[in-house]
């Protein structure tokens, strides 16, 4: 049993290399940033997408800047380039307002971001 202390899609990573000592981490993920619609002070939840294995998020955007991390907190976040993400990595520039889709692959280390067509 892994306890949760909040509903939503989570990340779980399980190290069983050690017998009889396993750990894990459980991550729910969100966006941050001057560039997403709850600025620095409001995370924008990521959903899981079974199909594509990633989480995913689609919103309103401006332009500014933005960064993935786990939980609502700065402990594990994470930035930089977008097919090499790193933790602690620099904020990530959007310089065109827009609905965007983005993943994010939190083992692999990478995002996509995609700009919607308007309707």
């Amino acid at each position: 049993l892994i306890a949760v202390s909040a509903a939503g899609d989570y990340a779980i990573t399980l190290n069983l290399s050690v017998p009889n000592q396993y750990t894990y981490s459980a991550n729910t993920w969100g966006l941050i940033g001057d560039a997403t619609p709850g600025g620095w002070s409001t995370d924008s939840p990521m959903t899981w997408d079974a199909v594509n294995k990633v989480f995913t998020a689609t919103i309103d955007m401006v332009a500014g800047s933005y960064k993935f991390r786990a939980n609502g907190g700065w402990t594990v976040n994470l930035g930089g380039s977008l097919t090499a993400l790193t933790q602690g990595g620099n904020n990530i520039s959007l310089a065109t307002a827009g609905n965007y889709t983005i993943t994010l692959d939190p083992w692999a280390l990478k995002a996509t971001i995609t700009q919607n067509k308007k309707k």
